[in-house]
């Protein structure tokens, strides 16, 4: 359904001077169109209702093709407005067998001979049809073409490729993607693939199609180009009423090449009353207006718009002519303007004002002031008036300044009796210049007080007889100025100083003296009136001080201007020159010295200067010892002022430079010192409890050596490890390790490590020592170790063990039961143990015969928890009174098996196992002997241990951790005591757990960093180590959400990362984009525009960021556009400005009733003119015109 809109736009652009309403006369170029770049600008939303898809449509070019041939396919959306689009590129189709046909973007291929159902899919709507392959094979291509006869050069035709097949059939095969279009000549034509042939040069080439090893060709010959256009060009579009102008007609040729038909084109005005044309191009204007000139050949037509505008300026006077001014004066100028109706007019204010030398004259062009001339310099210049390229002028003369006024300087000068003072006449001009006229006038005092010269070379200059006022005039011709002029008594004039140029050493003084000279040439001494200054005060101070004025410090070397001043006067500098201090004390350091024989002491030399400087002269002064059996003293340059000690005794020594001697001081040399001490061995290696000597040796000052292994005091390090003897040096090894042995003297020592290595095996001792071992049973043997540190060891696992007669004594050497003695048979045997080298004393055992007595099994009485077990211990008691164990021998038994059953298997006989609550009794037989019996009580199970699960040693920050407790029982059972336990984090500022009855257990990670959680119950306790690691990323949301855009256009997505701890962080350059539908819209992931998001059809997808494992998305939906641009129904005028413009719209939603989705555009000219005709001022334009509203 159409709408008629009406729009109206303002039009004073186009008639600036009509008075009454414009009147069109036509609407050429006038057009309307939507915004954006002249394409696209309102749009329909998806899924609104108006219009809405009824059915969709799948057709095919071909609807049966040859095998390994392809056809164009297309789906089409039908509204319910009865509107329809081209929806291929958006629509999911399939075949029903891949096996015939295959779907190649908009095309469908055949792939074996047979049928096939194309099926297509849009938003939930559906359609198919069918498509058959045939068999049939390409026999030959034809290729034609619409057109025939010659090309014309630089224009194109359309071919097409018919393949004809073996079954007799054709089938349009030119958008085949495996064609080949080729030119049998591309010097004279070229062919695209798609079988479009352009005309390049004159002559004839085939056109060829190549498809499946066949080819068609057809012959075409291109020939001359033809005119195609024609443009007609004026040098002016505006032409004076009256003024000629030649017109060019320039001829457009389909090659692109064009040529001047101008003389061959028939020419034609649309106004003769207006402007004619003549045949050879020249138009002659008759009236003011508006005419359209055409040239016409071979039915092509050019023209162009001509505006005939009133009488233009053909020439302007200049007046005054030929006038002079002097320099600094001012002309007016008139500008009188003649016409090509030989009329004129003052355009005084029009026109253009220039000068030919604005150094000379310069002229004025502004609104007030037009034509007014300011004279600059004397000089000749042309003033010039122009307008529109038309221009008149006039000669003008400059003549030089006139004298108006003159200045006599100084003004009201007043000086001291028998002085001078200079005067200066300045010349007032008329151009204001100003110039020095001194040695012009006549000078002349109206007193004897002063005079003033007259003379060539003292033209001006007043000197002073007596005190008093007096007035001094300057005259030139008829102009004079003057200046008062007062005389004082005699000032100051000049101050001599003493000395001149004096010299100084640094640190000294200098007196100066200052005379005053007068204006009077008396003289008298002003030093302590004067104000003394010196250049550089770090050089050289100079007092102001009151009785030490003039006096002069000499501070640093260099040179200073020494100067005195009185109010004004200032004195000629002296130059005071301050040289290098000089040295008047030599110091030597230390004062006094004592070094042992063989040592060196290093004497340093000071001098004192006159400024109380000092410096190291030590390389310099020549150094002198008065016993040089005792210590000399080296002047060898790099070691000057170092002594050697000789021999014990005293030494005095002392340095000189030049005529400067300093005190002498003493140097003490005592008998030769201890310097080092070495200990020895060096780094030894003892086993522990052993005994080692160490000694000491001394290195003295004059490289003498001594052992002093009974005069050093002996230490260890580490006396855990290794004692030493204070007195002899001897080290007592004590545990393994290292230790430092020092020996040390006073403040001199030396060390050695001592590495203390394991205790040795010295021996090996057997018990117990028994002499017996009845028949029968068995007795277990321990073998101790006895080590160079006099401890013991368990060797009992690791000897061999050796029975001198197996057959009466067997002992294991088993694994787990070494030393267990068996006696086999009556007799005796003797047992020994053997272990890296060392062997025990034997051990003699007689193996007897005697009768058990009677058995006793403990411990006496015995109470444990479920699930914990008891060894019980059986002891025989023989007829002789012996006793031994007899545990494995005996038959244990236990009245209550159910409540605490007792092992009888070997290896862990009398092992009873608390089973169930309750009680049992204990007992043991022997060949017929029993036991006593023991109560043994069973109670409930106990807390064994604690696990805490999960064991995760890792959590992110700001993440949580549910952790649950397992309690470990003594009859193996497990409980969750999550609720019972205590939880607690050693870094509760890291990982903080909770004891609350809704959240026991909950651990949550608040900061980088480590942690122990523990759970802890009846004081037993179990922890586990966590691990706080950074946040991690837990969602990415997507902004905007669920927008849309139209097609073509782009849009920046973000993506914003929310982390374990809450924290927010912007991902958007950091993940990876996806569209899920990259035919809608696709999503960049280049550098520089990750996440700008182009819709390319419309529809929706889902647009995603990853990071990782984590991702988030949105929806976006691409809108149709609507380019289908309004039509313009008819143009009326208004009112002077402003014309209503009506065109058709047929889109019927909001946006096409929205005012900023047109404009009206200008395209070429509008024409018009006033219906009144009066002040007619048409300016045509080319532009696009803003609308006003829409009704």
């Amino acid at each position: 359904m159409k709408k008629i809109f009406c729009i109206s736009i303002f039009l004073s652009m186009f008639f600036q001077g009509c008075m009454s309403w414009p009147l069109l006369t036509g609407l050429v170029g006038l057009t309307a169109g939507k915004k954006s770049n002249g394409l696209s600008f309102f749009h329909l939303l998806l899924g609104n209702s108006n219009p809405t898809i009824t059915r969709i449509e799948l057709s095919y070019q071909d609807s049966s093709i040859a095998n390994g041939t392809s056809t164009t396919l297309e789906v089409t959306a039908i509204f319910d407005n009865g509107t329809n689009q081209n929806i291929t590129d958006s629509t999911y189709i399939v075949p029903d067998s891949q096996s015939v046909v295959t779907i190649e973007g908009n095309r469908v291929r055949g792939i074996a001979s047979g049928s096939s159902i194309i099926k297509a899919e849009y938003n939930g709507l559906y359609s198919e049809q069918k498509i058959t392959v045939t068999p049939a094979i390409l026999n030959s291509i034809q290729v034609t073409s619409l057109e025939s006869g010659i090309l014309p050069k630089g224009t194109n035709r359309q071919f097409s490729a018919i393949g004809i097949f073996s079954d007799g059939s054709h089938q349009d095969i030119s958008n085949e993607p495996l064609i080949v279009w080729s030119s049998s000549n591309p010097d004279l034509v070229q062919v695209d693939d798609s079988g479009l042939a352009s005309g390049i040069n004159l002559g004839t080439a085939h056109i060829r199609a190549s498809f499946q090893s066949k080819q068609g060709a057809e012959e075409m010959t291109v020939g001359d180009a033809i005119l195609s256009q024609i443009q007609v060009t004026s040098n002016n579009l505006n032409i004076p009423l009256g003024k000629k102008q030649k017109l060019t007609a320039t001829g457009i040729y389909s090659d692109n090449s064009n040529r001047d038909i101008s003389s061959s084109v028939i020419w034609n005005s649309s106004n003769s009353t207006i402007a004619n044309i003549q045949n050879n191009g020249i138009l002659e204007t008759a009236d003011t207006g508006i005419v359209t000139v055409s040239a016409s050949s071979e039915n092509i037509i050019g023209s162009v718009k001509l505006i005939v505008t009133p009488a233009a300026l053909v020439s302007i006077s200049v007046s005054p002519t030929n006038s002079a001014v002097a320099k600094g004066l001012q002309e007016n100028f008139k500008a009188t303007g003649i016409f090509t109706d030989n009329s004129n007019s003052d355009i005084t204010d029009q026109v253009t004002w220039d000068s030919s030398n604005k150094d000379i004259l310069s002229i004025s062009n502004a609104s007030d002031s037009h034509g007014l001339a300011s004279t600059l310099n004397q000089g000749n210049v042309k003033v010039t008036a122009s307008i529109g390229g038309i221009q008149g002028s006039t000669d003008f003369k400059v003549t030089q300044e006139v004298l108006t006024s003159i200045e006599v300087s100084p003004v009201l000068p007043s000086i001291a009796k028998g002085l001078t003072q200079k005067f200066t006449a300045i010349g007032i001009f008329t151009d204001n210049s100003k110039k020095d006229i001194t040695d012009q006038v006549t000078w002349n005092s109206s007193s004897a007080i002063a005079s003033v010269s007259n003379l060539d070379d003292n033209k001006g200059l007043g000197k002073a007889h007596a005190v008093g006022d007096t007035t001094i005039t300057a005259t030139l011709g008829k102009v004079s100025g003057k200046t008062w002029f007062t005389v004082v008594p005699a000032v100051l004039t000049s101050i001599q100083i003493n000395p001149v140029n004096p010299s100084l050493a640094k640190g000294l003084t200098q007196k100066f003296t200052a005379t005053g000279i007068y204006s009077d040439n008396s003289n008298k001494d002003i030093s302590s009136s004067v104000t003394w200054f010196s250049s550089d005060s770090s050089i050289a101070t100079i007092s102001n001080a009151k009785k030490n004025q003039g006096n002069a410090y000499g501070a640093a070397t260099g040179a200073t201007d020494i100067k005195a001043t009185f109010g004004k006067v200032s004195s000629p500098v002296s130059t005071l020159s301050v040289t290098a201090a000089k040295l008047v004390e030599i110091q030597i350091t230390p004062a006094a010295a004592s070094k042992a024989k063989g040592l060196s002491e290093r004497f340093k030399a000071t001098g004192i200067f006159t400024d109380n400087s000092n410096s190291d002269i030590t390389n310099q002064v020549t150094w002198n010892s008065s016993n040089t059996n005792i210590a000399e003293i080296t002047n060898t340059s790099g070691s000057k002022g170092i002594t050697n000690t000789l021999t014990p005794g005293s030494s005095e020594i002392s340095a000189a430079l030049g005529s400067i001697k300093s005190s002498k001081v003493i140097l003490k040399v005592t008998p030769a010192q201890l310097i080092s001490i070495a200990v020895t061995p060096i780094n030894p290696s003892v086993a522990k409890g052993l005994i080692r000597q160490f000694k000491a040796t001394g290195t003295y000052t004059d490289h003498s050596v001594q052992d002093v292994t009974a005069l050093a005091t002996w230490s260890s390090s580490n006396p855990r490890k290794a004692m030493v003897n204070n007195v002899t040096g001897s080290v007592t090894t004590v545990a393994t390790g290292s230790t430092n042995i020092k020996a040390t003297i006073d403040s001199i020592s030396g060390s050695s490590v001592l590495n203390v290595t394991s205790a040795l095996l010295t021996s090996i001792e057997i018990t117990p020592t028994i002499n017996s071992i009845t028949h029968g049973l068995t007795k277990q043997f321990k073998a101790t170790g006895i080590f160079t540190d006099n401890s013991t060891q368990n060797l009992t696992q690791l000897v061999t063990w050796i029975s001198s007669d197996p057959s009466k004594i067997e002992i294991e050497n088993t694994s787990g039961k070494k030393g267990i003695a068996t006696a086999s048979a009556l007799g005796s045997s003797n047992i020994t143990a053997i272990y890296k080298f060392v062997q025990s004393s034997p051990i003699p055992i007689t193996v007897t015969g005697l009768k058990l007595k009677s058995i006793t099994i403990s411990p006496s009485s015995s109470s444990i928890a479920k699930g914990l077990t008891q060894q019980f211990k059986a002891i025989g008691t023989f007829i002789d009174g012996s006793e031994q164990e007899i545990t494995n021998l005996v038959t244990w038994y236990s009245s209550k098996s159910d409540v605490a059953p007792i092992n009888n298997s070997a290896g862990k006989k009398g092992l009873a196992t608390a089973l169930s609550i309750g009680s049992s009794n204990i007992s043991a037989i022997y060949n017929s002997i029993s036991s006593n019996k023991i109560n043994f009580n069973v109670s409930a199970a106990t807390l064994d241990s604690i696990k805490i699960n999960p064991v995760n040693n890792n959590i992110a920050k700001g993440l949580t951790q549910q952790y649950t407790a397992l309690g470990v029982y003594s009859d193996s059972t497990i409980q969750d005591i999550s609720d019972s336990v205590t939880w607690s984090s050693s870094n509760s500022s890291s990982i903080s757990i909770s004891n609350s009855t809704e959240t026991k257990g909950k651990a949550t990670a608040l900061q980088i960093g480590k942690s122990k959680i523990t759970a802890t119950y009846n004081s037993i306790s179990e922890n586990i180590d966590i691990t706080v690691s950074a946040a991690t990323l837990s969602s990415i949301s997507i902004s905007p959400i669920n927008t849309n855009i139209n097609a073509t256009v782009s849009k920046q997505f973000f993506a914003v990362g929310t982390y374990s701890d809450g924290t927010k962080a912007d991902l958007t350059s950091s993940v990876t984009w996806s569209s899920s539908n990259k035919s809608q819209a696709k999503v960049s992931n280049a550098s520089k525009t990750k996440g700008l998001v182009t819709g390319i059809a419309s529809g929706n997808s889902i647009i995603t960021a990853t990071y990782g494992s984590v991702s988030g998305n949105t929806i976006l939906t691409v809108n149709k556009t609507d380019t289908i641009a309004p039509t313009v129904q008819s143009v009326v005028s208004l009112s002077p400005t402003t014309i209503q413009v009506v065109y058709s719209e047929s889109i019927n939603n909001k946006e096409a009733l929205d005012l900023s989705n047109y404009k009206i555009i200008n395209s070429s000219n509008f024409i018009g003119h006033c219906s009144d005709n009066t002040d007619f001022n048409s300016n045509s334009q080319t532009a696009d015109f803003s609308l006003s509203s829409i009704k």
